[in-house]
């Protein structure tokens, strides 16, 4: 698939439709697009281009750009998350693998440093408590490993995630109010070990206490 995706796009071989989507797709993003993220975005485009949302049937890819759109409305001074958020689901819900995006990311024109920062971000937002490698575990449990494991990453990509909470739940509340309370309990246990862990110096990270706090005060008063 690697070679197919560098093919389509850095030989620049793709068909009008597909630029077409692109375009409409690009415009949405609210973070400056130099050369070497404009290549990436569009392969993250090409990675996810069969799969939808699921309430909505809009282009998956349409989530990650919000993601990114929040990291960087949000966060400020890491360029680089502005790649890891909008390729945060590629490992997980793609056929793409890590040796694969480093290939990638290298061939977009990232320096070894980079992108080995980049796909760091991206592994580390990869579920690993999932069911078919932890298939003895119900879901409750497999998301609050999931939770203590995220609370221990570092702060700036831990914004990714909050923000990947933030970018999801209005969907969820609006269209499967069920849904929503289970997804709503588990960003709450999230919520619960970032504050174990940071305890009284989340201050010391203030995008992280705002992002914190934002999902915490749209979860309390379900303002989506």
């Amino acid at each position: 698939p690697l070679k197919l995706y560098c093919y389509t796009f850095f030989q620049k071989t793709i068909n009008m439709e597909t630029f077409d989507i692109d375009q409409t797709l690009i415009s949405t993003c609210k973070f400056p697009l130099h050369e070497h993220r404009l290549k990436f975005l569009r392969f993250c485009i090409l990675a996810h281009r069969e799969q939808t949302r699921k309430y909505t049937g809009e282009l998956y890819i349409a989530h990650c750009i919000d993601v990114a759109n929040l990291v960087y409305t949000n966060v400020y001074g890491n360029d680089d998350l502005i790649e890891i958020a909008f390729g945060h689901d590629l490992i997980e819900d793609t056929s793409v693998v890590a040796t694969q995006l480093l290939e990638v990311l290298l061939h977009c024109g990232y320096n070894i440093h980079r992108a080995t920062w980049i796909l760091h971000g991206i592994v580390l937002l990869t579920d690993k408590f999932i069911s078919n490698v932890y298939p003895n575990l119900n879901r409750s449990t497999r998301k609050e490993l999931e939770s203590i494991r995220l609370s221990k990453i570092e702060p700036n990509i831990l914004c990714v995630k909050i923000c990947d909470n933030l970018s999801n739940m209005p969907s969820i509340w609006y269209h499967d109010k069920d849904f929503y309370l289970t997804y709503r309990n588990e960003a709450l246990i999230k919520l619960k070990y970032i504050h174990l862990k940071y305890s009284t110096n989340l201050r010391l990270w203030p995008y992280l206490e705002k992002l914190v706090n934002l999902l915490e005060e749209k979860i309390t008063k379900e303002n989506w």
